[in-house]
């Protein structure tokens, strides 16, 4: 047996297989787009400097493109959605869902998705029971075979399923690739997330406005890889307002978003409108 053939028949499989496989490995949506397929994101930054607005962008985004994304399931301590998402959701296409018992919810969830690799594995599309097909589908938000959801924890810091001992949670996102999640939380702090995300993050966004004090710890454990610890101060120390870092800690790279203040353009919308509605009051006389 010849090692050479053996990789040939390997690598000819592999090829075969490239879509399924590509879902369950941490791999690029869209080069525009800063979230990745069965992927860890986190998101740090003090209250007020743009976590939500930041994940809503990443999802108007998704909802311009093809994927697998289908589902966002949106997490909060008090039950509420965000004031960001209620204004933007008319850009958002992909179906979101609120969520207050997320163990159970994701136990059910990853057993739905079982059943949907089975039938997808087996072939069993036009085999099985037209209401047994609609009940996995219906579960899963879906029109049709094809799957990747966001998991999004706001404000995660507060959420008791992160801190506990045998977390479910924690557990699925340790194992993003195998279930095939997307998970985004949101957190004031590096010390608000548990160890075995912070080992496992995919990618980190990291907003301005922290004290030089917490620098080194934030360093340390961000993923940052390709520069020293002085030029990271450096560079943390000259973000705007709105700025923030977005760390890809399996490269061990970073870039600046420095476009996301939108107050110039929110300004001059609301100055159109304004302009628009003393237009038609003036009509009215």
């Amino acid at each position: 047996m010849r090692e050479q053939i053996v990789n040939q028949e390997i690598a000819q499989k592999l090829a075969e297989n490239s879509d399924k496989l590509n879902q369950s490995r941490i791999s690029i949506i869209h080069p525009e787009i800063n979230l990745k397929y069965s992927s860890i994101n986190i998101f740090c930054g003090r209250q007020g400097k743009g976590k939500s607005l930041t994940i809503a962008k990443e999802i108007i985004k998704l909802s311009k493109v093809p994927s697998n994304v289908h589902l966002m399931i949106y997490v909060n301590k008090d039950g509420r959605v965000d004031d960001i998402y209620e204004a933007l959701k008319d850009l958002i296409t992909i179906h979101y869902i609120k969520v207050d018992e997320i163990e159970n919810y994701l136990k059910d969830l990853y057993f739905k998705k079982i059943i949907y690799d089975k039938i997808k594995q087996q072939n069993w599309e036009e085999r099985i029971d037209k209401e047994q097909k609609r009940e996995v589908l219906d579960f899963l938000y879906l029109k049709d075979f094809s799957l990747q959801e966001i998991i999004l924890f706001d404000d995660a810091a507060f959420s008791k399923v992160l801190m506990k001992n045998n977390s479910v949670v924690v557990g699925m996102a340790h194992e993003a690739r195998h279930y095939k999640f997307i998970f985004c939380f949101c957190v004031q702090g590096v010390k608000d997330i548990p160890l075995p995300l912070k080992e496992q993050t995919t990618t980190f966004f990291l907003y301005s406005g922290f004290i030089r004090q917490k620098l080194p710890t934030i360093y340390n454990q961000c993923g940052i890889k390709c520069i020293d610890y002085q030029e990271f101060k450096e560079i943390y120390n000259q973000l705007k307002e709105k700025d923030y870092l977005i760390i890809d800690c399996n490269k061990g790279t970073f870039k600046i978003n420095d476009d996301a203040d939108l107050t110039p353009l929110i300004e001059y919308y609301k100055n159109q409108n304004n302009e628009e509605e003393e237009i038609l009051n003036f009509n009215d006389y």
